[in-house]
């Protein structure tokens, strides 16, 4: 797929507009058949003019189709942004409420010449308000980003400026400033692009009206990240990169809660959830379920990384459990192991297994390396991150 950047936009000003006063029913999701793979596509209108030459709010269309019968589609990827404000668009014909990022996204591509496909897009092609739905929904995002035709970046509008911010070189590619002020981009901070920029096929940026495509900007990304040593960003982009000529270096969901740690989201829950996609096929995975705790995730993401074949050999233990701890934010360590007095042979024995268990609201951790067994009690999941420690002993 190629982009001709000169000749892509729209030509439709961008303006935010409120709410109106007066608005059509609220919509309301007919329930997807979750015993089946089923998703909901979108189809975007064009805009249209009231009688006064006013255009008219974002109407959109949602359908549901099973996976085998899906029509060509695309895919968004973008930051959802603060809750509010809130911008009315029209699905169905029905009134919706969505954020300010995404409308922006809308008002943009409504009239662009790329829209001509179906878009999925989270925040309105699932019920956000079923649990069981996102439980269903998420377990499919692999499949979701596998099989649609392109995923679009969006990296929403130049913040106050007329002035296009995207500039060329002669060579007709993208200047260092550029490409530095892409990367500066809210985007790389979230854990959902991880899997959006990993798996789908092809890939192009969209800033404001520019439309970049994505081996337009990955080496020079790289190249700059290399010399500023933004280690998780620089690995994220070579691993997509490495993907695309046959190599693929995200290999397990352990090594992918490890080595994106740092990315953000805001439900705790999505650290371990927003990376299930990135697991190899045989791979054992936690069962999304956003009924349960930020404490039931973490247990389950531990158990799930201590049983896989990945981690059965050296420092299977104490790996897994580091891993996982460094799903948590608290920077103060309140739990500890209860045998202390020579960390060093557990780090290093050859077999080292873990076995979490839940008593009495406390996790419990077992590892147990040949004949000796050592045991570690956190009152809460924050807490576990005391481990951390040990991740630092073994990389020492």
């Amino acid at each position: 797929m190629t982009f001709d950047v000169s000749d892509v936009g729209s030509d439709t000003e961008l303006e935010m507009r409120p709410p109106q006063s007066e608005q059509p029913r609220l919509y309301e999701y007919a329930p997807l058949d979750t015993t089946k793979s089923q998703i909901r596509l979108l189809t975007l209108r064009p805009s249209t003019l009231d009688q006064a030459g006013r255009a008219l709010p974002v109407s959109c269309e949602l359908e549901a189709f099973d996976v085998d019968d899906l029509p060509q589609y695309i895919t968004l990827s973008y930051v959802w942004g603060p809750p509010q404000p809130t911008y009315a668009i029209l699905l169905n014909g029905r009134c919706f409420e969505v954020r300010e990022n995404l409308f922006n996204f809308l008002e943009m591509f409504r009239d662009n010449q790329h829209n001509t496909h179906h878009i999925w897009i989270d925040q309105l092609c699932i019920d956000q308000q079923s649990s069981i739905e996102r439980n269903h929904q998420v377990s499919m995002m692999a499949q979701i980003y596998r099989r649609c035709q392109f995923v679009m970046a969006w990296l929403g509008n130049p913040p106050g400026s007329e002035s296009d911010p995207i500039t060329w070189t002669e060579e007709n590619t993208l200047s260092e400033s550029s490409v530095r002020m892409i990367l500066e981009n809210q985007y790389f901070t979230r854990v959902w692009i991880i899997q959006e920029i990993l798996l789908p096929p092809e890939i192009v940026l969209v800033h404001g009206r520019n439309w970049i495509a994505w081996p337009q900007f990955d080496l020079p990304a790289l190249k700059q990240l290399k010399a500023v040593g933004a280690a998780t960003t620089y690995f994220l982009i070579g691993a997509r990169r490495m993907k695309t000529v046959g190599s693929w270096t995200v290999n397990s969901l352990g090594y992918a809660l490890f080595t994106f740690n740092k990315h953000q989201c805001q439900d705790a829950r999505d650290r371990v959830y927003g990376l299930l996609s990135l697991a190899t096929s045989d791979e054992h995975v936690p069962e999304v379920d956003y009924r349960k705790s930020e404490f039931e995730v973490f247990v389950d993401a531990v158990t799930s990384i201590s049983r896989n074949v990945v981690f059965r050999r050296h420092l299977t233990g104490i790996f897994a459990l580091a891993l996982a701890m460094k799903l948590n934010v608290l920077q103060r360590p309140k739990g500890w192991f209860t045998d202390t007095s020579n960390p060093d042979k557990i780090l290093h024995h050859e077999e080292c297994h873990l076995t979490p268990s839940i008593a009495e609201g406390s996790l419990k951790l077992e590892v147990k390396t040949g004949d000796e067994v050592y045991e570690a009690v956190f009152s809460n999941a924050e807490t576990a991150v005391s481990a951390y420690s040990l991740y630092a002993r073994m990389t020492a």
